[in-house]
Protein backbone atom coordinates (compact mmCIF):
# COMPACT_ATOMS: atom_id res chain seq x y z
CA UNK A 1 0.00 0.00 0.00
CA UNK A 2 3.06 2.47 0.67
CA UNK A 3 3.97 2.00 -2.92
CA UNK A 4 0.88 3.12 -4.48
CA UNK A 5 1.50 6.75 -4.52
CA UNK A 6 5.25 6.21 -5.93
CA UNK A 7 4.05 3.88 -8.42
CA UNK A 8 0.92 5.79 -9.98
CA UNK A 9 3.76 8.67 -10.00
CA UNK A 10 6.32 6.89 -12.03
CA UNK A 11 3.32 5.94 -14.53
CA UNK A 12 2.42 9.85 -14.70
CA UNK A 13 6.43 10.77 -14.86
CA UNK A 14 6.73 8.05 -17.92
CA UNK A 15 3.15 9.53 -19.45
CA UNK A 16 5.16 12.66 -19.42
CA UNK A 17 8.16 11.80 -20.72
CA UNK A 18 7.21 9.67 -23.61
CA UNK A 19 4.98 13.02 -24.49
CA UNK A 20 7.90 14.93 -24.34
CA UNK A 21 10.10 12.95 -26.48
CA UNK A 22 7.46 12.79 -29.23
CA UNK A 23 6.95 16.17 -29.49
CA UNK A 24 10.80 17.16 -28.90
CA UNK A 25 11.44 15.11 -31.86
CA UNK A 26 8.62 16.83 -34.17
CA UNK A 27 9.62 20.33 -33.34
CA UNK A 28 13.62 19.00 -34.39
CA UNK A 29 12.34 17.62 -37.59
CA UNK A 30 10.56 20.91 -38.02
CA UNK A 31 13.78 22.68 -37.48
CA UNK A 32 15.72 21.14 -40.01
CA UNK A 33 12.99 21.27 -42.40
CA UNK A 34 12.42 25.30 -42.05
CA UNK A 35 15.87 25.44 -42.24
CA UNK A 36 16.32 23.26 -45.09
CA UNK A 37 13.10 24.46 -46.74
CA UNK A 38 12.18 20.78 -47.80
CA UNK A 39 10.64 18.08 -46.10
CA UNK A 40 12.60 15.00 -44.60
CA UNK A 41 11.21 11.68 -45.37
CA UNK A 42 12.41 8.86 -43.38
CA UNK A 43 11.10 5.80 -41.60
CA UNK A 44 8.57 7.73 -39.78
CA UNK A 45 7.86 10.39 -42.53
CA UNK A 46 7.81 7.58 -45.76
CA UNK A 47 7.07 9.89 -49.66
CA UNK A 48 4.17 7.39 -50.00
CA UNK A 49 2.76 7.54 -46.78
CA UNK A 50 3.10 11.97 -47.76
CA UNK A 51 1.55 10.97 -51.00
CA UNK A 52 -1.45 9.07 -49.68
CA UNK A 53 -2.14 11.68 -46.85
CA UNK A 54 -2.19 14.53 -49.44
CA UNK A 55 -4.73 12.49 -51.43
CA UNK A 56 -6.69 10.42 -49.33
CA UNK A 57 -6.05 7.91 -46.48
CA UNK A 58 -9.16 6.52 -45.70
CA UNK A 59 -9.79 5.31 -49.10
CA UNK A 60 -6.31 3.90 -49.55
CA UNK A 61 -7.02 2.13 -46.05
CA UNK A 62 -10.18 1.05 -46.51
CA UNK A 63 -9.18 -0.52 -50.03
CA UNK A 64 -5.99 -1.74 -48.63
CA UNK A 65 -8.02 -4.09 -46.05
CA UNK A 66 -10.89 -5.43 -48.23
CA UNK A 67 -7.82 -6.82 -50.74
CA UNK A 68 -6.80 -8.43 -47.70
CA UNK A 69 -9.58 -9.92 -46.79
CA UNK A 70 -9.92 -10.73 -50.10
CA UNK A 71 -6.93 -12.08 -50.14
CA UNK A 72 -6.22 -13.96 -46.24
CA UNK A 73 -9.72 -13.96 -45.89
CA UNK A 74 -12.30 -12.71 -43.10
CA UNK A 75 -11.37 -14.75 -40.83
CA UNK A 76 -7.53 -14.32 -40.90
CA UNK A 77 -7.71 -10.15 -40.94
CA UNK A 78 -8.65 -8.20 -37.60
CA UNK A 79 -10.94 -5.05 -38.30
CA UNK A 80 -9.93 -2.23 -39.03
CA UNK A 81 -11.32 -0.98 -35.48
CA UNK A 82 -8.67 -3.25 -33.77
CA UNK A 83 -5.77 -2.54 -36.12
CA UNK A 84 -6.39 1.28 -35.13
CA UNK A 85 -6.69 0.46 -31.77
CA UNK A 86 -2.82 -1.79 -32.05
CA UNK A 87 -1.52 1.26 -34.25
CA UNK A 88 -2.38 3.80 -30.70
CA UNK A 89 0.20 6.22 -29.49
CA UNK A 90 2.15 4.38 -26.92
CA UNK A 91 2.23 7.33 -24.79
CA UNK A 92 -1.85 7.16 -25.08
CA UNK A 93 -2.09 3.94 -24.37
CA UNK A 94 -0.19 4.41 -21.57
CA UNK A 95 -2.31 7.54 -20.32
CA UNK A 96 -5.44 5.25 -20.66
CA UNK A 97 -3.97 2.01 -18.46
CA UNK A 98 -2.63 4.61 -16.38
CA UNK A 99 -6.33 6.11 -15.29
CA UNK A 100 -7.37 2.32 -15.36
CA UNK A 101 -4.64 1.07 -12.75
CA UNK A 102 -5.36 3.94 -10.73
CA UNK A 103 -9.20 3.18 -10.27
CA UNK A 104 -8.65 -0.46 -9.49
CA UNK A 105 -5.54 0.95 -6.97
CA UNK A 106 -8.32 3.49 -4.79
CA UNK A 107 -10.32 0.61 -4.75
CA UNK A 108 -8.44 -1.31 -2.79
CA UNK A 109 -9.75 -1.45 0.92
CA UNK A 110 -7.60 0.49 3.30
CA UNK A 111 -8.51 -1.51 6.48
CA UNK A 112 -5.63 -3.74 7.44
CA UNK A 113 -6.02 -7.37 5.40
CA UNK A 114 -6.31 -9.40 8.55
CA UNK A 115 -9.70 -7.96 9.52
CA UNK A 116 -11.62 -8.35 5.82
CA UNK A 117 -14.27 -10.68 5.68
CA UNK A 118 -14.03 -13.10 2.75
CA UNK A 119 -16.26 -11.04 0.44
CA UNK A 120 -13.80 -8.18 1.25
CA UNK A 121 -11.19 -10.54 0.73
CA UNK A 122 -12.50 -11.91 -2.90
CA UNK A 123 -13.07 -8.44 -3.67
CA UNK A 124 -9.57 -7.53 -2.98
CA UNK A 125 -7.88 -10.52 -4.31
CA UNK A 126 -10.04 -9.64 -8.03
CA UNK A 127 -8.64 -6.26 -7.94
CA UNK A 128 -5.20 -7.16 -7.24
CA UNK A 129 -5.41 -9.80 -10.19
CA UNK A 130 -6.59 -7.07 -12.64
CA UNK A 131 -4.15 -4.56 -11.38
CA UNK A 132 -1.75 -7.39 -12.58
CA UNK A 133 -3.00 -7.51 -15.70
CA UNK A 134 -2.45 -3.48 -16.23
CA UNK A 135 1.12 -3.39 -14.98
CA UNK A 136 1.78 -6.12 -17.68
CA UNK A 137 0.05 -4.23 -20.22
CA UNK A 138 1.79 -1.28 -19.26
CA UNK A 139 5.42 -3.27 -18.88
CA UNK A 140 5.05 -4.64 -22.44
CA UNK A 141 3.99 -1.16 -23.46
CA UNK A 142 7.13 0.38 -22.56
CA UNK A 143 9.67 -2.14 -24.04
Amino acid sequence: MKQQEPFLDSLTATSTICKQVKEDRKNHILAIETSRRQKIFDSKTEYITTVIETQGAAEYEEFIHSMKKEILGHVNVPSLDIQHEKQKAKHLYLDQQNIGCEGIINSFPTAQLSTLNANEAKKCYASTKRASQYIQGIIRNLQ
